[in-house]
């Protein structure tokens, strides 16, 4: 895994308001998604991105209940509705979780929407957004600065996990002597199951948040025969919770699940009263760009 210290934000995170959040009553989120059926500027369609909607929705929140949260799908649009309007509106800052699911732009940090608009510096954050999942093929710059885009990019939010080659959709027979023979040649694993692998590791407590999704976007590509690179733009810095533990140097990409709510999702306090970003990347198998 490849860590590099970006740049220093100050007066541009002063909205994450230290030390006013308490624990939330539920795991907000919000949800767009595109097949681009029918849609003139785009060259694939993607037609399991309704599929990997509802995995990565139903595993957060099958993780989230299970661990003492309430989930609550507060923003949904799909297809004719996921707008650019839609995504670039303030009202995403309501939610805990973004998830995007659709194409990017070749490296240049910008996303498609349904309405055909290739867009770039939206805003994630404000003053509850904290993680960000654009499935979006190369939104991050290959072997480049993927902090060119423009610092706003982050107002807020903790972490931006994206992908810096393409990605992968498959629905995958695995062809094992096994499956064929008693189940009919009908085993299959499906790309969406990267979300749930990612989830379900997670809550489990063995992995941190950047290893759930690095790891579980590896495994899935590998499934499929693939590879890829998945990336990360996260903030970097010294933090304190609401119990007085410190933590110092600390990525916010990868909070563990007896951090994420109270530590990283809302945190304390900001002793040194200043925040890093970086980047992450880790390189799985032989990905296309």
């Amino acid at each position: 895994m490849r860590f590099k210290i970006l740049l220093v934000l100050s007066a541009a995170f002063s909205c994450f308001g230290w030390g006013s959040f308490g624990s939330p009553q539920y795991f907000w989120t919000g949800a767009w998604l595109s097949t681009y059926s029918g849609v003139s500027c785009s060259s694939d369609d993607l037609p399991r991105a309704t599929a990997h909607k509802a995995k990565f929705l139903n595993a957060l929140s099958s993780g989230a209940s299970a661990n003492g949260r309430s989930y609550l799908l507060q923003l949904n649009y799909e297809n004719s509705t996921m707008t650019y309007a839609s995504f670039a509106s303030t009202d995403k800052n309501s939610c805990d979780v973004v998830f995007w699911t659709g194409h990017g732009d070749e490296g240049s940090g910008k996303l498609l929407s349904n309405d055909c608009y290739h867009e770039r510096y939206f805003p994630f954050g404000g003053s509850y957004t904290k993680w960000v999942f654009l499935e979006a093929c190369h939104f991050f710059q290959y072997n480049k600065n993927p902090w060119s885009y423009d610092d706003s990019l982050m107002n807020g939010a903790h972490c931006v996990y994206s992908f810096a080659s393409n990605y992968k959709w498959f629905k995958h027979q695995t062809g094992s002597w096994w499956c064929c023979t008693f189940g009919g040649c009908k085993c299959f694993s499906y790309s969406d199951d990267r979300w749930t692998y990612m989830w379900e590791r997670f809550f489990s407590g063995n992995y941190n948040l950047w290893g759930a999704y690095s790891s579980a976007m590896g495994d899935s590509h590998a499934e499929g025969g693939y590879g890829v690179e998945v990336a990360a733009v996260t903030l970097y810095g010294t933090l304190q919770d609401d119990n007085g533990h410190t933590e110092y140097n600390y990525l916010f990409a990868c909070p563990t699940k007896d951090w994420a709510y109270e530590g990283l999702i809302y945190p304390g306090s900001n002793p040194d009263g200043y925040l890093n970003a970086a980047f992450l990347d880790e390189v799985f198998g032989t990905p296309s760009y």
